[in-house]
């Protein structure tokens, strides 16, 4: 640490802005004081965004941020400001488009030049400090742009007037189409009419999204596209989505191939289980080496998922790693999880992970040479220095044929060893954790928590979700129907995005079809009325990812793309979709229906950034399949039945449970105000919500009704009727 004093950033809460603290450069947060500053002064604003977790953002920091002599310069002839993209993914999404825009790429650190009224006329990511990899040094990007504002000012202003109506035209939807698709390829977007009406109207549009994705497909490793390589599993998702509904077979193999190679990769942890951020190659060997929460929540329903159609107990291993170094490693004490692990540790990317041959050997010498063939361990390595990135190099049916031993004493002997390689790591310098808790993040954390219990009947994984969804829903929102972003030193704080909103939500009601607490439903029913009050937008058919009221923005961002986690669009339109049938809010459903047409042309010419929104777009129009059981909240039947429906893969399932007193929690869940409201306080049995009416025990017996594709079976009362109409609804992979 620096004896310098620090700058403003040391009383942030931001983990990433006090990594800044101590740099020389006069470093403000995103706010008033900064840009109120840069117009008295008449002073560009230079703008670095990045996050704790971030490579290149801790190189350009040692190289350029604690260079005495840049800092200097940046100090005279700018206000610095950094912004941490964990804390303000709107800002970040704004500028991120203009480099998309301007340059062909994103990413972190993002470097930013703006005018004092915060429009962008200069735009990069990383810069070396001086010029060499046939980048600009960042050294001469200062100099030029500190004489171009003084010299050719005019110019400058007219770059950022321009890139400032060409973000408003990239990013936002318009006419019912995304921007992209507007001109001769663009065409009216709408519901399924003409010759996709009738029977499997609107599934036509899933499979076209799913070749889409195909076409970009490794056959090899699979995973789309060449280095480098991220998980994607929105996409993962679409393709069993279109196994399942529209028949496509070739959408469960590149899915099913695509998870086994990141399994046996080095971006998967085979020591402490979980997942890296990306792979720099095509065959998923060398990670990137930082550890995101979303990456790792996302993960675990689509393994889960993998599992149900499969049986395949090795997905559902790894998906139960994956949770079990979420709650080992970045659960904290209240019962929420950080944000990352870093990807360096002794001064270096990787190096808490990666081994050579005389490490294993150290580590575990009798299972030396087993674990080395095993994980491709080699003097020559993988990565730098002669060190392997572990993975999965040989089966352990090929070991015991190469080392003349039985298959089971090849697996014994591999945990064996195994878990003293993981001692061993566990005595090295750890990574850094970022003890940032966001709430949207945590969201997908609850998720994963809650299809973990469903699936691997695991208590802890029931204990710590309810817990979690206590601290989102007590903790994090400050009333009904908001929800603030960031959770630190016991308190909230800074308002929530489009993102924070729609991900606790889908994690409510996912834990709400864990344990069918209707507090949890209430809960997600609140959250989304407020949704769609703060981030909707009636005129252009869309969600944005700030609400309406946010000052600091040049522009308002969009949130219809996926990147790492599916856009938070797509899932407010998913959790308005299930809200609707378990509330009976028809406006609900109205402002789903409204953004799924409004971006129906855009969704399969988009098909990458779109596979989320094309999930939603299937449950909408195959009706998926709802399970609802009505019997006592104590009936030991009841409760076998859900962890037998747990069990399968149910397409775009709902599943709810109507509670004894159902009039009551209907007032509890309807609209405050609502005729609907009113009825069910008055004990009126029309006032319960569609998955609830006319839906009661038959002779007094726990009874089941499952619907699927917009048509329901009779009452089910008997163990074999429910396993026989789970049969036609479920999808396993010898059905596709």
């Amino acid at each position: 640490m620096s004896s310098r004093a620090p700058n403003r950033l040391a009383r942030e809460a931001s983990p990433y802005l006090r990594q800044h603290a101590h740099n020389p450069v006069d470093w403000y947060p995103w706010g008033e004081e900064a840009l109120r500053r840069a117009l008295a002064e008449d002073k560009p604003i230079l703008l670095s965004i990045g996050y704790a977790a971030c490579h290149w953002c801790h190189v350009m920091a040692h190289e350029s941020f604690e260079d005495p002599e840049i800092a200097a310069f940046m100090n005279e002839h700018f206000i610095n400001v950094k912004v941490d993209r964990e804390e303000r993914p709107d800002l970040d999404a704004v500028y991120q488009t203009v480099c998309q825009m301007v340059t062909g790429q994103g990413g972190w650190p993002l470097t930013v030049f703006l005018t004092p009224q915060r429009k962008p006329f200069f735009v990069g990511t990383y810069f070396p400090p001086r010029r060499r990899y046939g980048r600009p040094g960042f050294a001469d990007v200062l100099r030029t742009l500190a004489a171009a504002w003084r010299e050719e000012r005019a110019e400058i202003e007219a770059v950022a007037e321009r890139w400032t109506r060409a973000l408003e035209e990239v990013d936002r939807p318009r006419a019912g189409v995304l921007p992209e698709e507007a001109g001769p390829r663009g065409g009216q977007a709408g519901g399924p009419t003409g010759d996709e009406a009738g029977a499997g109207a609107g599934l036509a549009r899933l499979r076209r999204m799913a070749e889409a994705l195909l076409r970009s497909f490794d056959p090899v490793h699979g995973g789309f596209g060449g280095a480098p390589k991220f998980p994607n599993p929105a996409n993962l998702h679409l393709l069993f989505l279109a196994a399942a509904l529209a028949g496509e077979r070739r959408a469960l193999d590149a899915a099913l191939l695509t998870l086994r190679k990141m399994a046996a990769g080095g971006i998967h942890d085979h020591l402490g289980g979980g997942f890296h951020r990306y792979s720099v190659d095509r065959a998923w060997r060398v990670p990137h080496f930082e550890k995101m929460l979303y990456d790792n929540a996302l993960l675990v329903p689509v393994y889960l998922d993998a599992y149900r159609i499969t049986g395949d107990g090795a997905l559902a291993a790894v998906a139960r790693g994956t949770l079990e170094f979420l709650l080992r490693e970045m659960a904290s004490p209240e019962g929420a999880f950080y944000s990352s692990l870093d990807a360096d540790s002794e001064g270096g990317e990787g190096r808490f992970y990666v081994w050579t041959p005389e490490e294993v050997r150290a580590a575990a010498s009798e299972e030396a040479e087993l674990l080395c063939a095993r994980y491709g361990v080699t003097a020559e390595g993988n990565f730098e220095g002669g060190t392997t990135v572990l993975h999965v190099e040989a089966s352990s049916d090929q070991l015991a044929e190469r080392f003349h031993l039985p298959e089971e004493e090849v697996r014994a002997r591999l945990e064996r060893g195994r878990r003293r390689l993981q001692a061993a790591r566990e005595r090295r310098p750890r990574p850094l954790r970022h003890e940032q808790i966001l709430a949207g993040w945590n969201g997908l954390a609850l998720s994963a928590l809650s299809h973990g219990w469903q699936v691997l009947q695991e208590r802890p994984y029931l204990e710590a979700g309810r817990r979690l969804g206590a601290l989102l829903r007590d903790d994090l929102r400050p009333r009904p129907g908001e929800i603030h972003r960031r959770w630190h030193d016991g308190r909230a704080s800074v308002e929530g995005t489009l993102e924070d909103y729609a991900y606790v939500v889908q994690g409510f009601l996912d834990l709400y079809e864990s344990d069918f607490d209707p507090s949890w439903l209430q809960a997600a029913a609140e959250l989304a009325r407020g949704m769609v009050e703060r981030f909707w937008d009636a005129r252009e058919r869309a969600f944005f990812l700030a609400g309406a009221g946010t000052a600091d923005l040049v522009h308002r961002p969009t949130a219809a793309l996926d990147s790492g986690p599916p856009a938070p669009q797509s899932v407010a339109v998913d959790v308005l979709l299930r809200l609707h049938p378990l509330t009976g809010q028809d406006g609900l459903r109205a402002v789903a229906d409204a953004a799924l047409e409004a971006h129906a042309a855009a969704m399969e010419r988009l098909a990458w950034g779109m596979a989320s929104l094309g999930a939603a777009w299937a449950r909408a129009a195959s009706g998926g399949t709802e399970v609802t059981i009505a019997a006592p909240r104590d009936d030991p039947q009841a409760w076998a039945w859900w962890r037998r429906v747990w069990a399968v893969f149910l397409p775009a399932r709902l599943l709810t449970w109507v509670p004894e007193d159902a009039a009551a929690w209907a007032a509890r869940l309807a609209q405050p105000g609502s005729t609907r409201a009113a009825g069910a306080a008055a004990g009126a049995g029309a006032a319960l919500p569609p998955a609830w009416e006319g839906r009661a025990p038959v002779g007094g017996r726990p009874t089941a009704y499952v619907c699927r594709g917009f048509a329901c079976s009779p009452p089910v009362t008997g163990d074999a009727e429910l396993e026989e109409e789970l049969r036609r609804a479920a999808f396993r992979a010898e059905r596709a």
